[in-house]
């Protein structure tokens, strides 16, 4: 998964943007990295460490993609093996629950974004230690703290925690839902309440992703099969969010979960915030299904979740695979080199957009 990592996602969007810092830091030595971060990173600097190191070891971008994706695959590997133990997995297909860790991993998220979707992957393996497998420990914070040095959004679990560790979550599904309506009714109008507060840059801030260049604006343009993988991923998100409201029980080992649906509901008007926190849907709350399920329920959520999940990655990175599969059946050291270098970005991707020219001209 890592070659395809490398092979099969197009160095576009913030990989793109990534991929030109990386090339500018081959000429770069520690003390020039140094300086770059202390005027232009603030908190998330372990992405441009890493690169720095994989420059340093003589490999190309590709690498940078290709070692977050096998760090993430081996932690829901980990996970997944875990897991094997419990009586409530015994029971279950083998078969399926691998397909489905194999299938939650973000290789996409990792590959075209590189530093939310790893980060959250590593808060996903803290919250299924402390909630599901029962392992707590120092390393569980220092997960958090590295988490959060990849991608500062993830800070946003720490209050969820803390509020679990004190035990402020609805304690009845009636309490849920009366508390769920509330908060995407706020949320629905916290535009228009803001503007009613001095705000100044943080309104602005905040307008970026419900008005802006973070809202989302993306059915608007684009054909249809640019489209469809978004509303595909909706209905795995929503089916998913129904199930394990039907199938798990408020506990407190549960309410990480449902706190994370209420702060769902909150941010439903923020959609690059809100997607951000349905990640979590996928990298923790299927493992709670798989807990809590029984044998024909589950076999039903994940015959919908796998066959949601493989279209909507067949249709969303059809342009990423059709050219380049074959490169996957080459012997692993040919493979290795074909990866996207620096004159084939620059000779294909625009810069203004961090889209291909190819895509653009096709209205994708």
């Amino acid at each position: 998964m890592g070659l395809c990592s490398m092979l099969l996602f197009l160095p576009t969007a913030d990989a793109y943007r990534h991929a030109e810092l990386f090339y500018e830091m081959e000429t770069w030595n520690w003390d020039e990295l140094l300086l770059y971060l202390s005027f232009n990173i603030k908190v998330d600097f372990i992405l441009f460490l890493y690169e720095f190191g994989i420059i340093q070891l003589g490999l190309t971008y590709g690498f940078v993609r290709f070692g977050w994706v096998v760090i993430a695959y081996l932690i829901y590997f980990y996970i997944y093996d875990c897991m094997l133990d419990s009586p409530q997995i015994k029971c279950l297909n083998r078969w399926l629950v691998l397909w489905m860790v194999i299938l939650v991993v973000p290789i996409g998220g990792i590959s075209s974004g590189l530093r939310y979707g790893f980060a959250a992957t590593l808060i996903s393996l803290v919250l299924c230690r402390r909630y599901l497998l029962n392992k707590t420990g120092l390393i569980d914070y220092i997960i958090i703290v590295v988490a959060i040095f990849v991608h500062f959004a993830t800070i946003f679990v720490v209050p969820l925690l803390v509020a679990n560790k004190l035990k402020i979550f609805p304690h009845t599904k009636k309490n849920f839902w009366i508390f769920f309506v509330v908060l995407f009714l706020i949320s629905s109008s916290l535009p228009l309440i803001l503007q009613l507060f001095p705000l100044g840059e943080i309104n602005n801030y905040l307008l970026m992703y419900t008005e802006g260049k973070y809202s989302d604006t993306s059915y608007l343009s684009g054909n249809v099969f640019f489209w469809l993988p978004i509303w595909i991923g909706q209905v795995a998100s929503l089916s998913l969010f129904v199930f394990f409201i039907l199938y798990v029980p408020i506990s407190h080992q549960s309410s990480i979960m449902y706190n994370l649906f209420l702060l769902w509901a909150f941010t439903s008007n923020y959609s690059a915030i809100n997607g951000r926190v349905q990640f979590f849907f996928y990298g923790v709350g299927v493992f709670y299904l798989l807990y809590n399920a029984k044998l024909k329920n589950i076999q039903i959520v994940f015959g919908v979740f796998l066959f949601s999940i493989i279209t909507g990655q067949v249709i969303g990175y059809r342009k990423h695979t059709v050219t380049r599969w074959p490169y996957l059946f080459a012997p692993y050291p040919v493979a290795l080199q074909m990866d996207y270098d620096v004159n084939w970005i620059y000779n294909n991707v625009d810069p203004n957009t961090a889209d291909l020219y190819l895509w653009q001209k096709s209205g994708h």
